[in-house]
């Protein structure tokens, strides 16, 4: 069983025992002391990794909570970026759990991948490695330089995920600074190209599904997108790049999607 599996398996069983104990439980403090305990003896002997061991008690000790069961992650998210919080503006290995490579600039992750996809490759693992990038970020020459290296070393338990909305925070990519036409251009590394809608999860399923029967060379699945899709407002409107809607503003939001979703 790889080490994926094993955890999932190993977080349903214990959600289930929480289901058990929270009920019983005299107060939503104890029953998160009981998730904690029974994780730490489940986990006594298995080959998960500190960052996964820390996540799955936070995961329980969520679960255990019957009073408030999401009031502890939403106080983390309103600590975004604040100094020593859990969540940095960028991915910080260090102080986020199931984080394993920190990074800042557009362009790293893609490198960072290709390395891992390298070592499964030395190592004899089976695992793949996925990495997701936006549109606007290859026009980074690092991504370029991990592409010829992906190609290079054949490998093909890497599949890169380009997000294809055609706006990047100064405006359309085509203005700014066009990387079209991109699977043309993915072609041209040595990579086997899939084109599907970013919006319809039969085409990404099958997308990835595909990208696990290539051999001998890395796979980009290249999904078109609309920006703030779903959202009237919000779509296609590159202002919403990093900005946050007021609260009259997430109402509707919310509004339309729930509708959507109906």
């Amino acid at each position: 069983m790889s080490t994926d599996n094993a955890l999932d398996a190993l977080t349903a069983r214990l959600l289930e025992a929480v289901k058990n104990t929270r009920e019983s439980a005299d107060s939503a403090a104890a029953s998160a002391q009981q998730a904690q305990k029974m994780a730490e003896g489940e986990m006594q002997g298995t080959s998960l990794t500190g960052a996964e061991k820390k996540l799955l008690v936070q995961i329980l000790q969520l679960a255990a909570n019957k009073n408030s069961e999401m009031q502890p992650a939403v106080d983390e998210l309103k600590k975004l970026r604040h100094i020593g919080a859990m969540l940095q503006g960028h991915p910080d290995m260090k102080g986020t759990p199931g984080i394993d490579m920190s990074s800042g600039s557009l362009g790293q992750g893609i490198s960072a991948a290709a390395g891992m996809a390298l070592a499964g490759k030395i190592d004899n693992k089976d695992y793949r490695v996925y990495s997701l990038l936006g549109d606007g970020e290859i026009e980074e020459g690092q991504v370029w330089e991990a592409a010829m290296f992906a190609d290079h070393y054949k490998l093909d338990n890497l599949c890169f995920i380009i997000d294809n909305n055609d706006l990047q925070i100064d405006g359309s990519i085509g203005e700014v600074n066009s990387p079209y036409p991109i699977p043309e251009k993915f072609e041209a590394f040595g990579f086997h190209v899939v084109e599907i809608d970013g919006h319809d999860f039969d085409q990404i399923e099958k997308a990835l599904d595909e990208a696990k029967t290539v051999k001998g060379k890395p796979t980009a699945v290249i999904m078109k997108t609309v920006k703030g899709k779903g959202v009237s407002f919000m779509e296609n409107q590159v202002g919403w790049h990093g900005s946050a809607p007021k609260q009259e503003q997430y109402d509707i939001a919310m509004a339309e999607l729930k509708q959507t979703l109906a």
